[in-house]
Formats: structure tokens, C-alpha cells, sequence
């Protein structure tokens, strides 16, 4: 496996040939479908939209482009051949919390896309924003698999990219989610859990990652 277009790892023996690299403008659209697809069981969105039906599943759809989309985030996908198998985001976190002002101005397109759930989705946003790292780091996240190629080592190829690159730029890395069952593959690259909370009665964990440097590997 292979991280382009960002000058991190070096290449990655993999049992497929997928290539990992910076998402492409035509892949939009299937990574708003994955994301939407890998995360819309998940406990938090599950809490905030409620059913995984068609309404609340567009909801969702429209509120991941909106994050993939984000000026500042970089987004990776994992592809074998043309087929789309995962994707990671992450952002500086100069630039992981949207701040009063930016966020005023959206609501009212916020509100259009997503009517009553906006409420949820607010509170969701600002308890992580409570729990986010309070000194610089890269914000980890989403981290999505689609539900075919689950368990096929995706997540951990995209993860172990992800954090060579922040081995190698000496940044701190920083993630929250809402599932315990990823807490092992997440502590299997570093991560710690640093606090946990609980957001419209789900659990949370937020997770740090220092650097790995040669003197401490």
C-alpha cells in the first residue's frame, strides 16, 4: 500500500493491491455513500437520527460532505483498482473546531438539510469540541471501511499511513469514537484513551497519539 501525493510512507506490502491516496474529486460522491453506509449504525448517529431510514440516511449523506468537504480537511481513500474500499480524514487542529461566528452563518443552511436533527448533531459537535485536545495535533477522523471489506485489514492499512505521517512530522495525534470494540485496533497504533463522556446517553472515548521517534521506537 502506498500514501501519495503527501511525501509520508514509504511503500506498504499489502495481500491486495490497494492504493491509498489523496481522494479524488470523482470519488466524491462514493465516499459521502461510504462514509454514510459505514457509520450511520454507529451509536451517535444512531442517537441523533434516530432509524437508519431513507430521511435520516440523507441526512447523514449531506452532513459527511459537508465534512469531506471542508477546506482544510485532507481526505485518503483506499482503492483497489477503481473500487472504492475506505477512506480517513484529518485536519489540523487550527482548523478542527468551527468557531461561533463560521457556525452562526451555517445554521440556517444547517437547519434546511437536517430540520430537527440539527439539535442533536449541535450537541454531538459541541461535546467533542469540550473534549478536543486543548494543545496543537492533527484531528483524526472519520475513519470509514465500507461494510463489504470490513475486517480486511482497510482500517488498520489507512491507520498505520495516518500515523507514520505523523511519526515522521512529529505531530500529536488526537480522535474520538463512539465504539468500544475499536478501542483495541486504535490502542494497537499508539492511541491512549485520555477521557471518556457520554453525548445523548452514548459512551465516548478521546484518544491521543504522541509521535514515535527513533529514540523511542
Amino acid at each position: 500500500m502506498h500514501l501519495n501525493n503527501s511525501g509520508a510512507a514509504p511503500a506498504l506490502q499489502a495481500q491486495q493491491d490497494v492504493l491509498i491516496s489523496e481522494l479524488s474529486e470523482t470519488d466524491l460522491d462514493g465516499a459521502v455513500e461510504l462514509v454514510t453506509l459505514s457509520m450511520s449504525g454507529n451509536p451517535v448517529p444512531q442517537a441523533v437520527f434516530g432509524r437508519e431510514d431513507a430521511s435520516g440516511l440523507q441526512k447523514q449523506r449531506l452532513l459527511f460532505e459537508k465534512a469531506l468537504t471542508m477546506t482544510h480537511t485532507r481526505v485518503f481513500a483506499a482503492k483497489a483498482g477503481v473500487q472504492l474500499l475506505g477512506i480517513m480524514c484529518y485536519v489540523s487542529s487550527d482548523h478542527c473546531q468551527l468557531r461561533p461566528m463560521p457556525l452562526l452563518r451555517m445554521l440556517p443552511r444547517l437547519w434546511a438539510v437536517l430540520g430537527k436533527s440539527l439539535w442533536g448533531v449541535l450537541r454531538w459537535q459541541l461535546n467533542w469540541k469540550r473534549h478536543d485536545h486543548k494543545r496543537p495535533h492533527v484531528h483524526f477522523g472519520p475513519l470509514a471501511v465500507h461494510p463489504e471489506h470490513q475486517g480486511q485489514g482497510v482500517g488498520s492499512a489507512l491507520l498505520e499511513c495516518f500515523c507514520r505521517e505523523m511519526d515522521r512530522t512529529g505531530q500529536t495525534a488526537y480522535l474520538e469514537t463512539d465504539k468500544e470494540m475499536n478501542l483495541a485496533l486504535y490502542k494497537r497504533f499508539g492511541f491512549a484513551v485520555v477521557a471518556e463522556g457520554s453525548l445523548l446517553g452514548v459512551q465516548n472515548w478521546f484518544m491521543l497519539r504522541p509521535p514515535v521517534t527513533n529514540a523511542n521506537q
